[in-house]
């Protein structure tokens, strides 16, 4: 991502809006969004941020949208399943190991 501008000493200078981009962009890699749906999502943003953007364009954006919010939603109950899965797997792990803990101890 291009800063918005450079200071004297040419540091990269970024404004809370590029901030807010970047906080986005990280947000969505956990979702396993990819970089051209990464991409798409940034100009769907864009779209709807710019006050040049006709009606119809703006309706087409927001349904872009709103795709877009379905699928991170969909990969969040995704994750909160494997996760299910994840925790029940470790839990019988722990069980089996305080099973073998106690018949080690009564041994």
């Amino acid at each position: 991502m291009e800063p918005s501008a450079r200071s004297r000493g040419g540091f990269r200078l970024y404004t809370e809006d590029d901030v807010e981009r970047l906080l986005l962009i990280k947000r969505m890699k956990p979702l396993d969004f990819s970089l051209e749906e990464t991409r798409d999502l940034l100009e769907v943003l864009d779209g709807l941020e710019n006050p040049a953007t006709p009606a119809a364009d703006r309706a087409a954006l927001a349904q872009r949208l709103d795709m877009f919010e379905d699928a991170a939603a969909a990969r969040c109950r995704a994750l909160r399943e494997q996760l299910d899965v994840a925790e029940e797997f470790a839990g019988r792990l722990r069980a089996q190991h305080d099973r073998h803990r106690a018949i080690a101890a009564d041994g």
